[in-house]
């Protein structure tokens, strides 16, 4: 982990947190929107997640047919499937993010109300 990825995936999160507990979320509407922005975004990352693995697997797949064919493997392999590795682990962490997010502010809401 580099030091701007432990900034922008960790630090920045906490701060964020942290600071949000000091505003009072009274509003019902801020909660939803919350909500519907969480759930909105978790299905789109979810479909990019799914668009991410199959780039992998056909890039596993183009090297393997160019190895069995005796051909010159793609000079660029480590470093797109480095890439590709890396955008599917910080796609994940969006998701567990917002699943978070919704599962939060879900209890949040539940427990105020009640």
């Amino acid at each position: 982990i580099g030091l701007l990825e432990l900034l922008i995936f960790i630090i920045l999160p906490i701060i964020l947190s942290i600071a949000i507990i000091f505003v009072p979320l009274q509003n019902k509407e801020i909660i939803s929107l919350l909500v519907n922005l969480g759930s909105i975004f978790s299905a789109l990352l979810l479909s990019v997640l799914v668009l991410v693995f199959d780039q992998e697997q056909k890039l596993e797949d183009r090297k393997e047919i160019a190895e069995e064919k005796g051909k010159a493997v793609d000079p660029l392999f480590p470093t797109k499937k480095t890439l590709l590795e890396d955008l599917y682990y910080n796609i994940s962490y969006s998701v567990f993010c917002s699943i978070a997010l919704v599962s939060l502010c879900l209890l949040y809401s539940s427990i105020k109300y009640i």
